[in-house]
């Protein structure tokens, strides 16, 4: 069984908790345990319990009509990376930044595997074998991949997918360019 770190599930239960009302009837009953229960930073819970969370909170969180998940990877990479994750800056080089996002997916996931190539004015970052299979958290990983590169290197660095699994390919590819 594919697993998400409890750092994880945790950012997701807390923002729930936020909206009490609109969260206790949207959030499926067998992860309402998750709204009432202490939730564990380095214990590994259900991936696919994690993908269920994100996707109802994508469903509630308000918006200014911008794409929720596109805010979510956003914040989430802000949270961790001037927090916990601070020491993951990797500071300079595209490829350095993403090294660091390779070695931060596996802090979070248990599956999936992360490769990188190319050079600082095109490189690629691919997710191969990671069981679940979302456009929403695709969107998100894009979004959080983006703030990393940007709180890294100090610019703003273009970053789109162009494969993906939950449109049937056989991994997700992001592709960076300076």
């Amino acid at each position: 069984m594919a697993r998400a770190k409890g750092t994880a599930m945790l950012q997701m239960a807390k923002a729930l908790r936020s909206l009490p009302e609109s969260s206790r009837g949207k959030v499926p009953q067998a992860l309402q345990r998750y709204l009432r229960e202490r939730i564990l930073p380095s214990t590994w819970y259900p991936e696919e319990d994690y993908l269920a969370l994100i996707t109802t909170l994508g469903q509630l969180w308000p918006t200014d009509g911008g794409d929720v998940f596109d805010q979510f990877g956003t914040r989430a990479a802000q949270h961790d990376l001037t927090g916990i994750y601070r020491g993951m800056m990797k500071r300079g080089t595209v490829l350095g930044t993403l090294k660091a996002i390779k070695d931060l997916f596996t802090l979070y996931h248990d599956t999936g595997r992360v490769e990188t190539s190319g050079d600082e004015r095109h490189a690629l970052l691919d997710i191969i074998d990671y069981p679940s299979v979302s456009a929403d958290h695709c969107r998100f990983l894009d979004a959080y991949c983006r703030e990393h590169l940007r709180l890294s290197l100090g610019r703003e660095v273009a970053v789109r997918e162009t494969q993906c699994r939950a449109r049937g390919d056989t991994r997700c590819r992001r592709e960076i360019q300076r």
